[in-house]
């Protein structure tokens, strides 16, 4: 709610609703609720992670509960959003899927293990989607952010050196701001500047894949 009342002082229409990505009747909810608002469903931006995959874990410490719940919430959730908002993308000739990926999806993320295999899987079901749903006129794709994001910036500020190399090793020298950085390139696949691509996984990083 606090996001949307940041977002309607900017003269935007928006609507907070609180929803578990792990249920199917939330997800379902949700979409219809959007639609009842606002009688259509252009876009999509799966975006929901577990906590637990911020938590540096090494893989012998990694129990089958925190396995399984950061599975749910970002593979099931995009699984159960996806399912609820084709029908409505289908109708809207200008249908929009997005999943966030990441970095480690494509290079593995050593002590984060599950989350590196949650991104890489978030990028097989983008491009898979891409496929299916091309012919019925949605694009489909991941982005794959370095974002400075409230919790980044609290593990960089107890980790100095970490941050310091993070910079030296990415060509722009600086994780992205979430607003300006990684939030205008998604908007920007959302106009019709993008109407040929889908199936992509971009990365919005900086350069830091690049200089892997």
């Amino acid at each position: 709610e606090a996001v949307g009342s940041r977002l309607r002082e900017t003269g935007a229409r928006a609507i907070g609703v609180r929803n578990d990505v792990g249920s199917t009747d939330d997800v379902d909810d949700l979409v219809a609720r959007v639609v009842a608002e606002w009688g259509r469903l252009d876009i999509v931006v799966h975006n929901a992670s577990s906590t637990a995959s911020s938590i540096p874990t090494s893989f012998v410490d990694l129990t089958d509960a925190s396995w399984f719940e950061q599975w749910d919430v970002s593979i099931g959730g995009a699984h159960r959003l996806a399912r609820a908002a084709f029908p409505h993308l289908q109708a809207s000739r200008h249908g929009r899927f997005f999943v966030m990926s990441s970095t480690q999806g494509l290079h593995g993320g050593s002590m984060n293990p599950c989350y590196a295999a949650i991104k890489s899987g978030l990028r097989g079901f983008a491009k898979s989607l891409a496929r299916e749903w091309g012919p019925h006129g949605i694009l489909v794709s991941a982005l794959a952010p370095a974002a400075l994001t409230g919790a980044s910036r609290d593990y960089l500020e107890r980790n100095p050196d970490f941050a310091a190399r993070i910079r030296s090793v990415t060509p722009l020298g600086r994780l992205g701001d979430p607003c300006e950085d990684i939030g205008r390139t998604l908007v920007a696949m959302c106009g019709d500047d993008w109407n040929y691509v889908t199936g992509l996984t971009l990365m919005v990083d900086g350069g830091h894949y690049l200089a892997q």
